[in-house]
């Protein structure tokens, strides 16, 4: 695979699992901008009904709907302030779960653009370092000296069959001149 695919490739894959976590994160804001009017409501002593909220908010900010049972649960007669501060918690506990799953979402995000990168990273100097001994050794002059190619990129593949090439034709080369140079002294 070519160095740029596998970047862009990468690149892509991190687009859409933001975009998906984005429009995560603004269902979950929607539902609970209707939970907070809900709220308001029956601490004005409005009779509203709980709305039934979708499968990401029952799963993120309510696992179990334990809190919004226990909203439907209090009175809209006549509110006790003990009654308004449950729905305040409910409501909060709501939020903190909220924003605990978006963190969560957005840290797993850049936890996997970061895992990527290294990966990158690594594969790129693993071939650069292998490329890089190959030189010295020719600069040593230790000729026929090839290089592995492995899971490289393609890009490192080529000039990696490159070098092959010529540190073989410089070792065929070197051979040559020996054999003339014994020829011309016997």
């Amino acid at each position: 695979m070519k160095y740029s695919v596998f970047f862009k490739l990468n690149i892509l894959m991190l687009l859409v699992y933001f975009s998906v976590v984005i429009a995560f994160t603004l269902a979950f804001q929607a539902d609970l901008i209707i939970l907070s009017e809900v709220v308001n409501n029956l601490q004005r002593g409005v009779k509203t009904e709980v709305p039934k909220f979708g499968l990401l908010f029952n799963w993120f900010c309510d696992p179990g709907g334990k809190m919004l049972r226990e909203i439907e649960e209090i009175s809209v007669e006549k509110l006790t302030p003990d009654e308004i501060l449950k729905l305040q918690k409910i409501l909060g506990k709501i939020n903190r779960n909220y924003i605990i799953s978006s963190f969560g979402m957005y840290t797993l995000g850049v936890l996997i653009f970061f895992i990527v990168f290294l990966i990158i990273y690594r594969k790129t100097k693993k071939s650069i370092d292998k490329i890089r001994l190959a030189f010295e050794k020719l600069m040593n002059h230790e000729y026929g000296y090839t290089v592995t190619i492995e899971k490289d990129f393609e890009e490192f593949k080529e000039m990696m069959e490159a070098f092959n090439k010529a540190s073989k034709a410089i070792e065929n080369l070197n051979d040559m001149l020996l054999e003339c140079l014994k020829e011309k002294n016997s």
